[in-house]
């Protein structure tokens, strides 16, 4: 059976626990530990070795954390890379925010003009997501 949520619900779920545990980590650690880290990044600990050899990383740091979080293949991981390619920002327009969470473009678009806006403010993204309808199974 398929329900409507909004995207609103899926960042609250699949997004928002990573990004707290990812924070939590980084806070409470001076040196992560492998397994914590590709825990929290979700990605096995081959692709964070893998990673690690690539950028030549030798120890998992508050440093260099980001630098693999960046080239992860997880969601967490990619929602990261094209916020960093974007240049992480404080205010959104829709294109960026449809690239930046792998939404429709359409939906984005009616999400701002529903709440009459061009741009947004990151601490007003749960409103826009919350305009922002998608199919569950």
């Amino acid at each position: 059976m398929k329900t409507n949520q909004s995207y609103w619900d899926i960042y609250l779920t699949d997004i928002m626990p990573h990004l707290q545990h990812i924070d939590v980590l980084l806070k409470t650690n001076e040196h992560i530990s492998p397994r914590e880290a590709a825990d929290a990044l979700c990605i096995s600990l081959c692709e964070l070795h893998r990673i690690m050899k690539l950028c030549r990383i030798t120890d998992i740091t508050r440093r260099t954390f980001p630098v693999i979080m960046q080239n992860g293949s997880s969601t967490i991981c990619r929602l990261f890379a094209r916020e960093l390619r974007l240049g992480c920002s404080d205010t959104y327009l829709p294109a960026q925010l449809a690239y930046i969470y792998n939404i429709d473009r359409a939906s984005v678009d009616k999400a701002f003009t529903s709440l009459g806006i061009t741009a947004a403010k990151s601490s007003a993204l749960s409103d826009v997501f919350k305009r922002i309808k998608v199919c569950a199974s």
